[in-house]
């Protein structure tokens, strides 16, 4: 199967240049555990090898706060919709399947294959933007104690259906 390309935002790629100089092994992954977690035991270094050890990690980083992959499927899809003009670009950064995108946009299958393209990936990095620098401002408000005061968006039925797909 071909690869995969999905852009990442500015802000994301800043996160993961910072981990690189600390990464235990210079040419090696960015994220490493406290301890080792589930995976191959031949390593030195303890990685994050085990995406539920992940989020284990992070809920006791955060006081327990116990939330799934689903949570942050249905929430990127939500800021998406909110941050981003382009629900399309939000779909494809979600890695909807191209049956379910061709059907919520009523084109043929087929057209979602074709549109794996250079504008397909500016399409899909400035969505990326637009959704970091929403979260940023978002959270930037929550750190200064200013309320959110926006209202919960309805999504739109696509990114509904798909969000409840995961």
């Amino acid at each position: 199967a071909p690869h995969i390309v999905i852009p990442l935002s500015t802000v994301a790629l800043e996160i993961l240049a910072r981990r690189r100089q600390f990464a235990p092994d210079p040419s090696g992954p960015v994220w490493f555990a406290p301890a080792r977690t589930r995976g191959r035991k031949t390593r030195e270094i303890a990685l994050l090898s085990d995406p539920r050890a992940s989020w284990t990690l992070i809920e006791e980083a955060i006081g327990g706060l116990h939330f799934t992959p689903h949570d942050n499927r249905r929430t990127f899809a939500t800021v998406g919709s909110v941050a981003a003009d382009d629900v399309f670009a939000v779909s494809l950064l979600m890695m909807h399947s191209g049956g379910t995108l061709a059907k919520a946009a009523g084109i043929p299958d087929i057209t979602v294959d074709y549109i794996a393209t250079a504008e397909a990936q500016d399409k899909m990095r400035a969505a990326a933007e637009a959704i970091a620098q929403h979260v940023l401002k978002l959270a930037k408000n929550a750190a200064n104690g200013v309320a959110y005061a926006g209202k919960e968006p309805v999504l739109p039925p696509a990114l509904e259906a798909a969000a409840q797909e995961a």
